[in-house]
């Protein structure tokens, strides 16, 4: 899956009551240095922001994890 198409996709909810992102099929985007769901400070607004700049240039050093299936997507 490229970049751009990622991008498109992800839709933001909430978590634990913080905003996040969230892809239909991977599920919760984090970063594995935090090893932790993507929670920015900024909540909602500071994720907007990123959609309406174009998304993430790169999901390197990225995960996704979805609970309903229990799975770890790593995106190298």
């Amino acid at each position: 899956m490229t970049t751009e198409k990622l991008n498109r996709e992800l839709m933001i909810t909430y978590y634990n009551k913080k905003a996040c992102f969230f892809h239909p099929e991977y599920g919760y985007l984090g970063f594995i240095n935090d090893n932790a769901i993507y929670t920015p400070c900024g909540g909602e607004n500071a994720l907007k922001d990123i959609l309406s700049a174009g998304g993430f240039t790169t999901f390197k050093g990225m995960f996704f994890v979805n609970f309903e299936t229990n799975t770890r997507y790593l995106i190298q």
